[in-house]
């Protein structure tokens, strides 16, 4: 099996609200005991002719939902987001007036 199917086996996507999610299993998988954790064919939110896990909930919200599976995702595997910060962003001291 190529690399090009095993990534298309573990691609998922989530269309909430209308708006299609792509992730992997594995970024899903990193927290365990959850909804997203468990996802099977089996379940009735699953559309198989689209390919797709569908949910009625708040597109932008889950966004920020996926963005924190990501993010444990990648701090599981020793990513300092603090390094990747805009550099407007990072915390600076200020110079004193006076």
């Amino acid at each position: 099996m190529n690399t090009l199917n095993v990534e298309a086996e573990n691609k998922v996507i989530l269309n909430v609200g209308g708006i299609r999610h792509e992730t992997y299993k594995a970024t899903l998988k990193k927290i365990p005991a959850t909804r997203l954790s468990r996802l099977t064919e089996a379940l009735g939110n699953y559309d198989p002719m689209l390919n797709e896990y569908f949910f009625d909930r708040h597109p932008g919200v889950f966004a920020q939902v996926l963005n924190y599976y990501s993010l444990k995702f990648w701090l599981n595997r020793g990513f300092d987001p603090e390094r990747m910060q805009h550099p407007s962003r990072r915390t600076r001291s200020l110079p004193e007036i006076g």
